[in-house]
């Protein structure tokens, strides 16, 4: 995921700030004036339960058609918490005194809440058996984030040293990620005795994935430099410079555009015998058409890719070296672009997104018919996407001249994982309660085991251990009124009728 975790760094506060620093307890003594950057981001996830529903729990006594959505609850999470319990040494990020002359605390926040989802189902009993139609938006996710800085001010005190600087402005970094899945669902059950059942289901798997991001900067300032001081006899010409520093928007810019999308089918089986039940999804891979850009430019002095500086500016022999002279007096800068589209042969041909979903098999046993059941759900592969064959060119721009660095590939794979999916459900009259707990983790290219690592002590086996409660009702006769509950692992208030022809 290089191409995105170098885009949403783009802290280009950061970077300054490092480029005018020599550590934390020599910042007063810089003479550095620093606000507080902020930092807001919205995550939306929506997960439709009902995608797990097996194919077997179908009407076989008359016609039934159900509507259900789901309706969400938000909650607010405090980054810097959050983050110091990840890793105890970023409070010093957060708390650090000596890097907010207003002593305020940099107090980012986040939300996450279930997104809206819809599911459409019909039961028809006919020709021995159940035919059954259903369309569900299983999976959506949206991020929206905006990092950035409304008020930079960079004034070091190098006046001592023969180097003035003066560098300020605003920065603005707005990212919006959105992620669908929705599946359409043809399946037929046939009941052979009271015994033995069985059900064949076509499921047709819709995926999109879109992504929009933007710098905007605004940073103007001043330098003079005259490193002679000193210096007499050593041979070098050392002559003083001065001028205007321009890193506006017209300079220091950036965008990002993705957009995939692809369909395709796949098959289930499942089969009941007394009360013991399988149910067995296949998996699939497929490659999604689409492109994707990212490209933006930065200061000379900050690493386009790391976004750290690439020389200690409180060395005061930098300034000897003709190169940062030149891209100071230029208003230099490194930009860099990701691209799927290439050249092969003369014909231009653009990256598929690779899409994949694993196989899973779940075992359900009733130990009380209708009351008690448990169930083991085994997953085999990944949820993952990955783009292979990305461009990568790199420029340096001093003035109106444009000089190639490095033009070189890179891929972006990402997957999350989620297994040994354990369940109990009990049931009570119209009531039920599902208690359970899940596998899950994350990875990015060579990143692996991302969210295990965070939760050591709540593991299942390999993977960071999830708990699952909900409960929920269903009231009434022909028409009936589904009220649930998901508490864990996201909280949403789920509803929904049946109706029963």
């Amino acid at each position: 995921m290089k191409i995105l975790r170098t885009f949403l760094l783009a802290t280009l506060f950061n970077a300054a700030l490092s480029f005018c620093q020599n550590g934390t307890s020599d910042i007063e003594d810089l003479g550095l004036n620093l606000y507080l950057p902020s930092f807001e981001a919205q995550l939306s996830i929506g997960f439709n339960y009902d995608l797990l529903k097996s194919p077997l729990e179908v009407s076989f006594e008359q016609p039934r058609g159900f509507f259900g959505f789901n309706v969400p609850v938000e909650q607010t999470l405090d980054l810097k918490s959050f983050t110091s319990y990840m890793d105890p040494a970023t409070d010093d990020i957060f708390n650090d005194t000596a890097l907010i002359k207003n002593g305020d605390d940099f107090k980012p926040r986040a939300g996450a809440r279930q997104n809206p989802n819809i599911t459409v189902s019909v039961d028809v009993p006919m020709i021995g058996g159940v035919a059954s139609f259903s369309n569900i938006q299983n999976f959506y996710m949206n991020y929206q984030t905006m990092l950035g800085n409304p008020n930079i001010l960079l004034n070091p005190n190098f006046d001592s040293m023969g180097v003035s600087f003066l560098l300020r402005g605003t920065l603005n970094v707005p990212l919006t990620l959105a992620m669908s899945w929705e599946t359409m669902t043809f399946s037929y059950a046939f009941r052979y005795n009271k015994w033995l059942t069985a059900a064949l289901s076509l499921h047709r798997h819709v995926f999109s994935v879109d992504l929009r991001g933007k710098v905007d900067a605004d940073l103007l300032g001043r330098y003079k430099i005259d490193v002679s001081q000193g210096n007499e006899g050593s041979g070098i010409d050392l002559k003083p410079i001065e001028g205007e520093l321009d890193y506006s928007s017209e300079r220091v810019h950036g965008l990002v555009y993705g957009y995939y999308d692809a369909a395709v089918w796949s098959p289930s089986l499942a089969l009941e015998a007394w009360r013991f039940s399988m149910v067995a999804r296949f998996g699939l891979k497929t490659r999604a058409k689409g492109n994707l850009v990212a490209s933006y430019s930065l200061p000379f002095f900050i690493d386009p890719e790391t976004f750290k500086p690439i020389f200690d500016s409180t060395n005061v022999d930098v300034f000897n070296d003709p190169e940062i002279r030149i891209g100071l007096q230029t208003n230099a800068t490194d930009s860099i672009t990701y691209t799927t589209t290439r050249t092969v042969n003369g014909k231009t041909r653009e990256s598929d997104l690779e899409w994949r979903m694993p196989t899973g098999l779940t075992m359900n046993f009733e130990a009380v018919r209708d009351h008690i059941s448990f169930s083991y759900t085994k997953i085999f592969g990944d949820v993952g996407m990955k783009l292979d064959r990305i461009v990568k060119v790199r420029n340096t721009i001093e003035g109106d001249t444009t000089i190639p660095v490095e033009k070189d590939s890179v891929f972006l794979d990402i997957a999350f994982k989620v297994d040994h999916v354990i369940m109990t459900r009990l049931a009570l009259y119209h009531a039920y309660l599902n208690l359970g707990i899940f596998g899950m983790d994350l990875q990015s290219g060579k990143h692996k085991n991302i969210l295990s690592k965070a939760m050591k002590d709540m593991r299942l086996g390999d993977l960071a251990m999830l708990p699952v409660i909900n409960l929920g009702t269903v009231l009434g006769t022909r028409w009936q009124l589904l009220f649930e509950a998901d508490i864990l692992p996201l909280p949403a208030v789920r509803s929904g009728v049946f109706y029963h022809f």
